[in-house]
């Protein structure tokens, strides 16, 4: 398949709220500041194209937070969704599994890193061990047909019972256990104390417990680690019962996990360096209705576009070849490293156990605006962007943001403002261009955006046009005048 052959997207994530019930140790949520923002289910008329399609529920925050959680699984069981929902199960009533009983779910998996009272609750601050078991116990027994999974993310905590998982979540029914050594995503003292960086002896002997459990007793649970694979003593002993990084025993009814998020966004697709399908399969739809690529890049709002129009848009087209030209973008992706290519991580490397950011991977700087231009400090180097691209992330400097037209990168700061009267003398930045007018409004079209602009406005300085609270912007013109309408009926 070739960008010019491109389908719709196989895989959808939907992350219904920025928020979280619990504050986990080793997750990112601890440190971040939650605005429990929630996504509008008026938004689902924009989801066009997801029919018999997998749409992920929740993975960074918890999707039981939002308070329409139960309107949103059944709006997606009616257009025929795959779903495969991700929670810490603590907000399971059974009011609630009573609600989504008739869902279409695929895939469920629970994150619960403990298998005593103690060790859950130590590492899962807020949760408590004894109603979420009895939750997840209940979901498993009313959802029959669904496959069940843990997540058990490994740390110094909670490695002692790794084993004993095995034995407490078989007799539960669950499906598949699988061991995720947890990353340090923290500068913290504390944080870095639980990484399993030096305790892999004790690792693979737990595993290696766990395993043959699971083979002599023929449990139906399966278990999967990457150990499985990269470590030689495991690989050897249990080749015979290993698909990769699971294990499974001889027990008819033991299946081995189908993980959407790997199957469709890994492997080879034509002019990518790199063994990644995600820019050209996936899209993740965040709390506010910002629709990403690539897990990181803005290229819309669903509150504005269909996924359909933002997905084969001008701005997500440019994306695909900036990806495409700069192999770095997914090297120093940690939703790349981490999550689609989890079966190659190697425990023996260091930098298995550390997120990006805490290798030294530091943010861009704003140093000063100089004229329509923001001059902005990374890596040494400044760019001089023009005020009217609007808000710009670290992803765009990452996938090299001086090759876009009208940026300037330069060594010194007085090369950036030499550079910017140069461009301004010259008139070599990209012009606004008059496309149609519609309800007194003129329709702008610059670099990759269209603008509604009030003819009341008057003459409208291009920097403005980013920022001015009356400018409508959209990535298509359909979407612009449907913005517009809105507007105006309000």
């Amino acid at each position: 398949m070739h960008i010019q052959d491109l389908q719709e997207p196989e895989l959808v994530e939907i992350e219904p709220v920025h928020n979280c019930n619990l504050r986990c140790l080793m997750c990112h949520v601890r440190d971040e500041k939650l605005t429990n923002t929630k996504l509008d289910i008026s938004c689902f008329r924009h989801l066009n194209g997801i029919e018999g399609k997998w749409v992920l529920l929740g993975s960074g925050y918890e999707p039981f937070m939002h308070p329409d959680i139960v309107k949103i699984i059944q709006r997606l069981s009616e257009l025929g969704a795959n779903i495969d929902l991700t929670t810490n199960g603590t907000l399971l009533n059974p009011k609630t599994v009573s609600a989504i009983t008739g869902a279409n779910f695929k895939n469920v998996s629970f994150s619960v890193d403990g298998v005593s009272r103690k060790t859950y609750e130590t590492i899962r601050l807020n949760a408590c061990f004894d109603s979420t078991i009895e939750n997840i116990a209940n979901f498993r027994q009313q959802m029959k047909d669904c496959y069940c999974a843990i997540n058990y993310t490994v740390s110094k905590i909670n490695l002692n019972e790794v084993s004993d998982a095995v034995d407490f979540f078989e007799e539960k029914g669950f499906n598949h256990l699988g061991f995720i050594s947890m990353v340090v995503r923290s500068e913290s003292g504390d944080v870095k104390k639980l990484s399993t960086e030096k305790d892999l002896a004790e690792y693979v002997r737990q595993l290696d417990e766990a395993a043959q459990k699971i083979i002599n007793g023929k449990y139906r649970i399966t278990i999967s680690s990457p150990l499985f694979l990269h470590n030689d003593y495991l690989s050897e002993k249990y080749k015979a019962n290993l698909l990769d990084t699971t294990l499974k025993s001889n027990n008819e009814y033991a299946k081995v996990p189908f993980n959407p998020r790997n199957s469709f966004q890994t492997g080879s697709f034509a002019g990518m360096k790199i063994d990644c399908r995600s820019p050209f399969v996936f899209a993740r739809i965040l709390y506010d209705g910002t629709v990403l690529l690539c897990n990181k890049f803005d290229i819309g709002s669903i509150y504005q576009d269909s996924l359909r129009d933002i997905w084969y848009s001008g701005r997500a087209n440019f994306v695909r070849r900036l990806i495409m030209e700069n192999p770095r973008i997914c090297k120093s992706c940690d939703y790349y490293r981490f999550c689609l290519r989890a079966d190659e991580l190697d425990y023996t490397k260091k930098e298995t156990h550390y997120a990006e950011n805490i290798s030294g991977n530091d943010n861009p700087i704003l140093i000063e605006g100089y004229k329509d231009y923001n001059i902005v400090l990374w890596q040494n180097k400044y760019y001089s962007i023009h005020r009217a691209l609007g808000s710009i992330g670290i992803e765009m400097f990452l996938a090299e943001f001086n090759k876009v037209e009208g940026v300037v990168v330069a060594s010194t700061i007085e090369e950036s403002r030499k550079a910017i009267d140069e461009m301004i003398a010259k008139s070599t930045y990209p012009q606004p261009i008059l496309v149609n007018t519609h309800k007194r409004h003129n329709i702008i079209s610059f670099v990759d955006k269209y603008f509604a602009i009030p003819q009341s406005l008057g003459k409208i300085e291009v920097a403005q046009m980013g920022y001015h609270a009356s400018i409508i912007k959209c990535d298509s013109i359909n979407g612009l005048k449907e913005l517009v309408d809105n507007k105006i009926k309000r």
